[in-house]
């Protein structure tokens, strides 16, 4: 399974070629598995972009070079859905006047991509200015974006504890978009001046492109790699890389403001490791580096990370609940993620159980759902590739929190 990460990710590179002696080795099975993964973590459209271009003498099977063309495709054309959708979004609330920016993917794949499909989105994430999150969340209700069926609204009190609002779905479009009051999971109390938790300060810096707002390509570069790196521990796939990379090479990036963010939020071991990552594959001259002196994470470190962002999406959750109680080292912490796994939010028995968050009888399926969760981490005890992620996971989480 490694070496079918490892083949990936070179195919992907944009400074590593993979030699005709590597194609000949792989099997009808291998073709099976690496396609498996670069569906998973939609990486069809950027395969078919570098096949066509320097792999087209390669002995690749007809039918994994079909379905990576319909991955193309089929990410064009969402793309020009994405568009419209956004158009939209920002003509309902720019008349508002209600500040905001639109995040990630959105700029990604119509600014720093050679084509939109090269960058696929499943959906659109604007963040809005403080104090207006339910009125854009409500504005967007009324101009046609629907809730999906069992979620309610939620409180000014969920504001404060989740970092976006439910999903709202276009119906014309096909797209949906999900309205955000910050853009960290863990926003502190006291919210530093000029840190990537500071909304209004993001929002004054805006970069307007053909009338619609995003967010300035140093805000998105750090939001991407906290997103990966610490939100995630990487399992949100590795278009990080070609995302950085991207960036890199087509954007000015202020970079004081940049590690001034970073310090602020204490984030440099994380930004070093991604860069590091990047490096592995892509080129990173243009980075200006923290300090010299500032901590290196060591070719094992960087491997585990690459690695993980191919990991089973199926098997996230487990490797992610697994992984964080493998790197904490005393009971108290051990129990206390146990317990939050345990006993989860209404939301995410609602979501398990296709119900309303809103209804009692929610509750009425946590012995079902508490079984599926038991279940699933029984067998992946038994798997050595779980096993091997959770290990991966641990020594990343370690690295990046500076355990």
């Amino acid at each position: 399974m490694d070496a079918h990460k490892r083949f990936i990710l070179d195919a992907i590179s944009a400074n590593r070629k993979i030699d005709t002696a590597r194609f000949e080795q792989l099997t009808i099975g291998d073709w099976a598995s690496i396609c498996h993964i670069a569906k998973q973590h939609r990486l069809g459209p950027i395969l078919h972009h570098h096949c066509s271009l320097r792999y087209l003498d390669r002995p690749i099977p007809d039918h994994v070079r079909a379905e990576w063309s319909g991955a193309f495709k089929k990410a064009a054309l969402r793309s020009l859905a994405i568009r419209q959708t956004l158009v939209s979004i920002n003509s309902i609330l720019s008349e508002a006047g209600i500040p905001y920016a639109a995040l990630k993917g959105a700029w990604l794949a119509q600014y720093a991509y050679e084509h939109p499909a090269l960058r696929p989105m499943r959906d659109i994430d604007i963040v809005v200015a403080p104090g207006k999150v339910l009125t854009a969340f409500r504005l967007l209700e009324r101009h046609g974006f629907a809730r999906q069926s069992g979620t309610v609204m939620p409180s000014n009190d969920a504001i404060d504890t989740e970092k976006h609002l439910p999903p709202l779905w276009r119906a014309k479009t096909g797209v949906s978009v999900e309205v955000h009051s910050r853009l960290t999971h863990d926003a502190p109390r006291e919210i530093p001046t000029g840190s990537l938790d500071d909304v209004a300060s993001l929002l004054n810096r805006v970069e307007l492109r053909e009338g619609i707002n995003f967010l300035s390509p140093t805000d998105t570069l750090l939001h991407l790699i906290v997103h990966s790196a610490y939100d995630h521990t990487f399992n949100n796939g590795p278009l990080i890389l070609t995302d950085v990379a991207a960036i890199l090479r087509l954007s000015k990036i202020d970079w004081p403001r940049f590690w001034k963010m970073v310090h602020l939020g204490n984030w440099v071991r994380g930004c070093q490791l991604v860069f590091s990552m990047v490096g592995r594959y892509h080129d990173t001259s243009g980075i200006e580096h923290y300090t010299s002196s500032s901590p290196q994470p060591s070719v094992q470190q960087i491997d585990c990370a690459c690695l993980l962002t191919l990991q089973d999406t199926e098997q996230s959750s487990i490797i992610g609940f697994q992984s964080r109680i493998a790197g904490s080292r005393d009971w108290r912490t051990k129990f206390a993620i146990a317990l939050r796994q345990a006993f989860p939010p209404l939301h995410t028995l609602a979501e398990f159980a296709n119900t309303s968050s809103a209804s009692h009888w929610t509750l009425i399926h946590y012995p079902r759902w508490l079984l599926a969760q038991a279940t699933a981490l029984l067998r992946a005890k038994g798997s050595s590739d779980v096993s091997m992620e959770v290990e991966r996971a641990a020594t990343v989480r370690g690295w990046v929190s500076g355990v």
